[in-house]
């Protein structure tokens, strides 16, 4: 675009526009104009100072270049020193992996050199633990009985167990597992005794969705000796409202009505994606926040890999059928085909692809309630105890989802955005609050050795000395395998001091 500016060319010059489909800028954009502006600026010898972006939504974003050119120009000769001499790269696993087009390619060279990266769960510092000593390999893994430096003595003895059962997995040998060390409040003792009317959840999103979409949710369970499967579909953000206020609605009066009844889910995604639509929409809070306090709600996923090592690639609901379903067939078998199939739908309008997702989201509901089975009747040992389920308490979740009601009606007469503003300030420091707990009880709910690189966490620890009188208070010293860690003395401090003042009345600063 011209504007009065001199350069080369004349009293004028030029400045980049792009346009983009998408209703917010992204970096790459970023990079893009700063590549643009600075091949115009060979052509005029004046370096644009600007440049803008149209985006879908109509709106203009400009960008001043001086904020980003230095480091557009840096990345940019990272690449062409990249590509003039191109170190030896190997296949990584990311986030991407499961719609890349170079899956294949990767999962090839991953079983040519039996790498590390096939041992379900192991991530990539600890790969990078084990190439230290020279273990390149899983069969060399699973046959490492040493310690290894810098990685903590449980969590090698699972990776190991890991390697040797999938090594022999991978050389013909049937599904096979190991019960790991039994410890408090992990593996099977999160895992309530099972009741008639517990209830198996599933959730299908699309995270390609403007804003993202859960556009379905499916619960299966039995009600009068039948089993029962429910979905509550939405395609768009107000419909996703509604159906998760549907979905709520069906827990409150599913778990009035049979307070030992739990809801199964396999995967954290479930009570995270609950956590962020109940926050959104102002629907159902208080219900989820007595849920998870109560641990209604059941990972399975977590049971299982707090209680057992399996000969499975992987962790995921499908590859730990090979224990207790046939495999699967269907038109919709992974839950990245789930959204495929889903953004299909929303190009064709075919509703045959919603039933073939719908189907899919039943066999998974399915498939939990087995794993669910299997755990209980052929893996959990007898001897353990059941963890009580405790009462639910549904009047308090009728009293706190009134008082939401009753200040939406006394809004209602309002302008709908300026009601909705201030339906959300009346909670929000509620609500601010809630993802730090969040956090902390997902920490406690964390397996041990995960925690060991978790920079806000120390994991692991041993006690190495009694407990010792220290004024009005006690200590203890307790030793930890080497790992890296935000935390120091003030943190630890600060932490122990409001511990006290919490948990002990006499308590006295000094």
């Amino acid at each position: 675009e011209r504007i009065e500016r001199p350069s080369a060319l004349g009293t004028f010059s030029y400045e980049v526009t792009d346009t983009k489909l998408k209703r917010k800028p992204h970096p790459t954009h970023v990079l893009q104009l700063a590549l643009y502006s600075d091949l115009l600026a060979e052509i005029q010898r004046v370096a644009p100072r600007r440049a803008h972006i149209e985006l879908g939504t109509g709106e203009r974003v400009t960008l001043p270049l001086d904020d980003y050119t230095a480091y557009a120009r840096r990345a940019r000769a990272r690449l062409e020193a990249f590509v003039a001499e191109p170190p030896l790269t190997r296949p990584e696993p990311c986030a991407a992996c499961a719609l890349c087009r170079w899956r294949e390619h990767c999962a090839a060279e991953w079983d040519r050199t039996d790498s590390l990266t096939l041992v379900a769960g192991i991530t990539k510092g600890q790969r990078a633990k084990c190439e230290t000593v020279g273990l390149t390999s899983m069969t060399m893994l699973g046959e490492r009985f040493e310690r290894i430096p810098k990685l903590a003595e449980p969590t090698r003895e699972r990776l190991r167990a890991q390697a040797a059962l999938q090594t022999a997995r991978r050389r013909g040998g049937a599904p096979s597992y190991e019960l790991r060390p039994a410890e408090p409040g992990r593996g099977f003792a999160k895992l309530p005794r099972a009741d008639p009317a517990d209830i198996f959840y599933d959730i299908e999103g699309d995270p390609y969705y403007d804003g993202g979409l859960e556009y379905l949710h499916g619960v299966w369970f039995w009600q009068d000796g039948e089993s029962v499967f429910r979905d509550f579909w939405a395609h768009d953000h107000d419909e996703e409202r509604e159906s998760l206020r549907a979905l709520m609605a069906f827990f409150a009066e599913h778990l009035a009505a049979h307070p030992n009844a739990h809801v199964y889910h396999y995967a954290p995604y479930e009570i995270t994606a609950l956590r962020r639509l109940t926050a959104k929409y102002g629907v159902g809070e208080a219900l989820l926040d007595q849920m998870l306090r109560d641990e209604r709600l059941v990972d399975l996923y977590a049971v299982v890999s707090g209680a057992l090592v399996a000969s499975e690639p992987s962790y995921s609901l499908k590859d730990m059928e090979a224990f207790y379903l046939p495999k699967r067939e269907g038109a919709v078998v992974t839950s990245g085909g789930s959204v495929v199939a889903y953004e299909r739908w929303r190009e064709t309008g075919d509703d045959t692809i919603l039933q073939e997702i719908r189907d899919y989201n039943e066999v998974d509901c399915l498939s939990t309630e087995a794993l669910r089975d299997w755990l209980i009747a052929e893996v959990r040992p007898e001897r353990l105890d059941w963890r009580a389920p405790p009462a639910f308490d549904a009047a308090r979740v009728a009293e706190e989802d009134a008082e939401g009601e009753a200040l939406r009606a006394r809004l209602a007469g309002l302008e709908p955005r300026l009601a909705a503003l201030l339906f959300d300030l009346s909670a929000f420091h509620k609500r601010e609050a809630k993802p730090a707990w969040w956090a902390i009880f997902d920490k406690r709910a964390a397996e041990s050795e995960d925690l060991v690189d978790d920079l806000e966490c120390l994991a692991l620890g041993e006690a190495c000395g009694p407990v010792e009188p220290v004024k009005k208070s006690k200590q203890r010293r307790y030793r930890f395998p080497p790992q890296e860690t935000k935390l120091n003395a003030d943190d630890f401090n600060a932490q122990i001091k409001k511990f006290n003042q919490e948990n002990n009345p006499a308590y006295e600063e000094e």
